[in-house]
């Protein structure tokens, strides 16, 4: 095995349990511009840029139009990816990873289930906790306006999904959270302002859904789904990891 994959996993081990999302140029880009897609990990207030690693990357793609492109990028180069617009709409971008391998020791793995996680799971007795993780997430930009919006479902794991258009400028946004292609009832939502950093966390709905009341400005949201792993001896949870970014116009 090349040595390259072996520091990826470790690096990632350092930084997995915190927020990971998408942060577009602009979120409201003019017709043929360029974006250029930063992936952020950590805290809202300090994120650090992740630079594009092949090994990670299962499917980084842009849909509009029910056609889907890849989003070209450099590896080890922040911004990820870039793409030009070339129609007006709604966009999403979705990135995937591949699973990856975390250890922490118990009391760090504590720590971030009551700080980035917010679910509560009967931790193992044991000195060194094993996890993999997978991360989804997704971004939404506008060009121009449009008549007709579609909601984005690209059928990844863990998926946010905006059911209302946030540049329509409505009192309210719906969104819903899939796991595994089904609505994820009673689960926590963790919504972030990325202009003042303000948060609050909600619960999804027996249809998974929430209805948010938003002010404009650049948004984040993201849930998170922990599971105990039964497949491989000695890893002991699974986590999956969904967020998406958005704008709200003014």
């Amino acid at each position: 095995m090349s040595k390259l994959p072996i520091i990826f996993l470790l690096c990632c081990s350092a930084l997995h349990a915190h927020t990971f999302w998408l942060q577009p140029s602009s979120f409201t880009p003019v017709k043929n511009e360029v974006v250029k897609m930063k992936i952020q990990i950590g805290h809202v207030k300090e994120p650090i840029e992740y630079t594009r690693n092949p090994y990670h990357i299962r499917r980084f793609l842009l849909h509009h139009n029910k056609k889907s492109v890849p989003v070209v990028g450099f590896a080890g180069r922040s911004p990820a990816g870039f793409f030009r617009v070339r129609e007006q709409g709604s966009h999403t971008i979705s990135y995937e990873s591949f699973t990856s391998l975390s250890s922490m020791t118990k009391e760090k793995f504590a720590k971030y289930l009551a700080e980035e996680a917010f679910v509560s799971v009967e931790i193992p007795q044991k000195d060194m906790i094993h996890e993999h993780y997978l991360r989804c997430a997704k971004a939404i930009v506008q060009v121009g306006k449009e008549e007709q919006y579609t909601p984005c479902k690209v059928g990844m794991p863990i998926e946010l999904i905006c059911e209302t258009n946030p540049q329509h400028g409505k009192d309210s946004l719906n969104v819903q959270l899939l796991y595994k292609n089904k609505p994820l009832p009673n689960n926590n939502l963790r919504i972030v302002s990325l202009d003042d950093y303000a948060e609050k966390v909600v619960k999804t709905t027996k249809e998974g859904r929430a209805v948010l009341q938003l002010t404009p400005g650049k948004w984040l949201i993201s849930s998170i789904v922990i599971e105990k792993h039964t497949a491989t001896p000695n890893v002991d949870f699974d986590s999956f990891w969904a967020s998406l970014t958005f704008t709200i116009p003014k």
